[in-house]
């Protein structure tokens, strides 16, 4: 009895080793299983700890304003993928809208000259910029880190020479061109796409939407007044008026206004009396204090727009897509003028196997990292802002999806 149930699980375990082994045979003969999806992981940072995250291999590549494009490549920690302006697909972002003065709408209609007046000012700003770029390098790179050296690690990078490699990629411009509304109208449809715009924008015309986003009224009655060369003193405004700004050399033209105010006094009559340094000014025209201001630095659009939506701050300078989103969800405010365009990019770690300034290359990475089963993690500012939307439309014209970390 004892020998005849041996035989049985001997026969039995035999069995058993000739079906798997069967069964691994035709599990060789299926078909192998189709790749990952390419994707690329998103985590959302303030632009200043980006390239300590690259350098330090946390992150793979950031997508940012400027300086800290000029940062990666004067530190040697990361090289440039793309320009925005260069994004796919291609000529698409060419001249985009980047920033802009947005104010809330109580504000411009309580006091609608003191407006046209401050944009008076960023626009003579913006020009000055333009001709004294290394004189803006040296004001933003105080600004921006106090005008010393930047260190990451054992790297030291000059801050004002990285300004001075960053000042001229951006295009400080102050006309609400057509070229400029349409590109707004092309954020406003990419924000749709990627399903940022759910409310009062979801689906508006073009006259309805502009209607809601611009009022370009300050900024021409501000050309006029320059054009005679005689700027009208406004009503004193009672109210201290906060102004948001981002640590983006692309705000370098309010720095400007605020440290280069002889120049602005003795040629137009307009110019901010500094109370305390980089915090609180009084705007004065024809020599008279028409408003105590406030200045606020904030880590983004996104949070800038929120503290506008509060009435805690009444004008911004932001980017489009925050603007818009903003305007989308309810707040009483527009877009008056842009300060700039264009003046954003990607870079990623300097050993990464792509070229420098190749979007395709670049591509070909994420793919190759992606059937490794190991995602490229690319570093953005908050969700909605420029860059971000950017990025994830370029991503998704390349077939890549993104994942939001």
């Amino acid at each position: 009895m004892e020998k005849k149930t041996a035989i049985i699980v001997g026969v039995a375990i035999a069995v058993v080793i000739v079906i798997a082994g069967i069964g691994a045979y035709y599990a060789t003969l299926k078909p192998p299983a189709p790749p990952a999806v390419p994707t690329v992981e998103i985590t959302y940072t303030g632009c200043g700890p980006m390239p300590m995250l690259l350098a330090t291999g946390e992150i793979d590549g950031y997508m940012a304003w400027q300086p800290f494009i000029a940062v990666a490549q004067e530190s040697e920690i990361g090289k440039l993928v793309s320009y925005s302006q260069d994004l796919p697909p291609a000529g698409k972002w060419k001249d985009h809208p980047c920033c802009c003065i947005f104010v809330r709408d109580d504000l411009v209609e309580r006091n609608p000259q003191l407006i046209a007046d401050f944009c008076a000012l960023i626009t003579v700003a913006d020009e000055y910029v333009c001709e004294h770029p290394d004189e803006a390098a040296e004001v933003a790179a105080d600004w921006l880190v106090g005008g010393g050296p930047i260190k990451y690690g054992e790297i030291t990078v000059s801050s004002v020479e990285m300004e001075k490699k960053s000042i001229p990629t951006i295009k400080f411009v102050t006309e609400p061109s057509d070229d400029w509304v349409k590109g707004n109208d092309l954020f406003l449809d990419v924000q749709r796409d990627l399903e940022y715009i759910t409310e009062r924008l979801k689906a508006t015309g073009i006259e309805e939407s502009h209607a809601l986003l611009f009022n370009f009224t300050p900024y021409y009655e501000a050309k006029e007044m320059l054009e005679r060369g005689e700027i009208i003193t406004p009503p004193v405004e009672e109210r201290t008026i906060g102004i948001g700004y981002q640590p983006t050399d692309h705000h370098t033209q309010l720095w400007i206004a605020c440290d280069k105010w002889e120049y602005f006094k003795d040629n137009y009559g307009m110019y901010l009396k500094e109370i305390k340094h980089k915090e609180e000014y009084e705007f004065v025209v024809n020599n008279e204090s028409v408003a105590r201001i406030t200045l606020t630095r904030t880590t983004a659009g996104p949070d800038m727009m929120t503290l506008v939506s509060q009435d805690t701050l009444q004008i911004g300078l932001v980017g489009v897509p925050p603007a818009i989103i903003t305007v989308d969800k309810g707040t009483p405010g527009k877009m008056i003028h842009p300060i700039h365009t264009e003046g954003s990019g990607l870079v990623v770690v300097k050993d990464a196997p792509c070229e420098s300034g190749n979007w395709t290359s670049f591509i070909e990475w994420v793919n190759k990292r992606s059937e490794e089963g190991k995602a490229v993690k690319i570093a953005a500012p908050l969700r909605g802002s420029i860059q971000d939307v950017q990025l994830k439309y370029a991503l998704k014209e390349s077939g890549i999806e993104t994942v939001e970390v």
